[in-house]
């Protein structure tokens, strides 16, 4: 599954970010991960796993493989996202409101 940045993004900033992505969707894919997407923000890369594959990814042995190869990418930071592959996501930036089905939190 292949992930593309927000048109927004500058030539040669995005090709190189679209490269890092790329090479992590790759080795993740050579794990196995076929279905998992790499939404990048910064050094932090966003995985957005299927909601029935998200405790194998997290759990070990997996879990340090699925590091390893995004790292390897140039990913300083690996976040998965507890809501799942989402078809709009690469234009939902990490601060937005939750995803339509997704509770909110109770106010403080």
């Amino acid at each position: 599954m292949t992930t593309s940045l927000p048109p927004s993004s500058s030539s040669d900033a995005s090709a190189q970010v679209q490269a890092q992505v790329d090479a992590a969707e790759a080795e993740l894919r050579r794990l196995g991960l076929d279905a998992v997407r790499v939404q990048p923000h910064g050094e932090l890369a966003r995985l957005e796993v299927p909601i029935a594959d998200i405790t194998t990814v997290s759990a070990q042995p997996l879990r340090l493989e699925v590091l390893r190869a995004v790292r390897s990418a140039g990913f300083a930071l690996v976040a998965i996202d507890l809501v799942g592959i989402e078809s709009s996501s690469r234009t939902r930036p990490l601060d937005s409101t939750p995803a339509p089905g997704v509770p909110t939190p109770p106010a403080a």
